[in-house]
C-alpha cells in the first residue's frame, strides 16, 4: 500500500514536472539494463539534485533480466562513505515500448529491507551503453524532487562522458542547476570504502 501511494505521488509529480519522457536522438534501443550490466563502476557525473553528491558510484553485485542489486556509495567527508544496498525491479515506464521484447527503460527501486528508494527512468543511452542520462524520482526521501543524473562506466572517466550524451543532458537539465558530481580524486578515494 505505502509503495503504492508513493508511486502514485511519484507519477503526479513527474507529469507536474516534466515534459513528456522522450528518447531523443536514439539510434538504439532504449534499454537501462543494457546500461546497468557492466562489471565496473558507474558514476555520477553531473547532477541536477538539490542535495549535493560528491563521488556517487554504483557497484553491480547482481543482475538478471528483471532485476539488479547493486551498492550505491556516496563520499560524505574525506574518507567516509555512506553505503546502500539496493534492489531493483525493471520495467517500462514509457509504455509505447514493447515489452515482449524484453527491453527496459526504468527501474523501481527499494532498499534492502523493502523501503522504497525511488524510480530511475533511463532518458538518453550513448550507442556504445557507457554513458547514460537519467530521470531520477526520489531516493526515499520526502517531500519528492525529481531530478537528472548524467552517469558513467568507469572506463568512460579519463576522457569524460561522449559529446552526445553531454548535449542529452544539457538539453533536458535547461534551465536547471548542473552539479559536478564526478572528480580525478574520486577512484582514489574508494581505497577508504569499508
Amino acid at each position: 500500500m505505502v509503495r503504492l501511494v508513493f508511486l502514485c505521488g511519484v507519477l503526479c509529480v513527474l507529469l507536474l514536472t516534466t515534459p513528456s519522457h522522450q528518447h531523443e536522438g536514439q539510434g538504439n534501443r532504449q534499454d537501462i539494463v543494457r546500461f546497468l550490466n557492466t562489471t565496473e563502476k558507474i558514476w555520477t557525473w553531473k547532477s541536477t539534485s538539490t542535495v549535493r553528491t560528491i563521488c556517487k558510484v554504483d557497484i553491480k553485485s547482481d543482475i538478471n533480466a528483471t532485476n539488479i542489486a547493486y551498492t550505491r556509495s556516496i563520499l560524505e567527508g574525506r574518507y567516509y562513505w555512506t553505503k546502500k544496498e539496493l534492489r531493483g525491479k525493471f520495467f517500462n515506464w514509457n509504455s509505447s515500448m514493447n515489452t515482449i521484447s524484453g527491453s527496459y527503460d526504468a527501474v523501481d527501486l527499494a532498499t534492502r529491507g523493502g523501503r522504497g528508494a525511488g524510480v530511475e527512468v533511463l532518458h538518453y543511452v550513448s550507442a556504445n551503453f557507457k554513458c547514460a542520462v537519467l530521470f531520477i524520482l526520489g531516493d526515499g526521501r520526502y517531500p519528492i524532487r525529481p531530478w537528472y543524473d548524467m552517469r558513467v562506466w568507469d572506463s568512460s572517466t579519463q576522457n569524460g562522458p561522449d559529446e552526445d550524451c553531454k548535449r542529452a543532458f544539457e538539453n533536458v537539465t535547461i534551465p536547471k542547476e548542473r552539479k559536478q558530481s564526478y572528480y580525478r580524486g574520486c577512484p582514489n578515494a574508494t581505497a577508504f570504502m569499508k
